[in-house]
Order: structure tokens, then C-alpha cells, then sequence
């Protein structure tokens, strides 16, 4: 599940919030756009763990020629959010 809050409201708010994204994650809107994300640490250190296994798997394939594109460049797309994975 996912909050969506103001980065006003969240300025009130913060300590609440920082509760809350142990269950859901926040995201911070900024006139209506999304503008951050507020997520646990635990979540975090989860989707890193999930990434690394994710190059793992890649390397094997990317020594075979059989990929297009290098396991950094697309590490590098799923972490900045240009690779359509959502």
C-alpha cells in the first residue's frame, strides 16, 4: 500500500510518517507531483538485496553475449527509474 502526502503536510507530520513507512511506503508530493519517497530501511536494504540477486542473474547471461545491454547499464536504469520496470 502506498500514502500519498504533501511535503507540507509531511513537515508536520515527519515523526507520523516515519512510523507509517514501516508498513506502507509515503510518497512525498510537490504541488501534486511526486517528489520523494519515504520508505523503511528494512524495504530499502530489501530492494538492494533484490537488485544485487537481479545482477547476479544477469552476469551469467551478459558472459554468454546473449544480452544487449551490460548488467551497470541496466542497474543504473532500475536505480534512477528508466527502465519501465514498475
Amino acid at each position: 500500500m502506498t500514502r500519498l502526502v504533501s511535503v507540507t503536510e509531511a513537515k508536520a507530520k515527519l515523526t507520523a510518517l516515519v512510523h507509517a513507512s514501516e508498513d506502507e511506503d509515503v510518497i512525498l508530493l510537490r504541488h501534486g507531483t511526486p517528489a520523494a519517497l519515504l520508505i523503511s530501511t528494512k524495504r530499502y536494504q530489501a530492494l538492494l538485496d533484490e537488485l544485487d540477486e537481479v545482477e547476479d542473474r544477469l552476469s551469467v547471461y551478459e558472459r554468454d553475449d546473449d544480452l544487449a545491454i551490460s548488467v551497470d547499464k541496466l542497474a543504473a536504469a532500475v536505480r534512477t527509474g528508466r527502465c519501465g520496470l514498475r
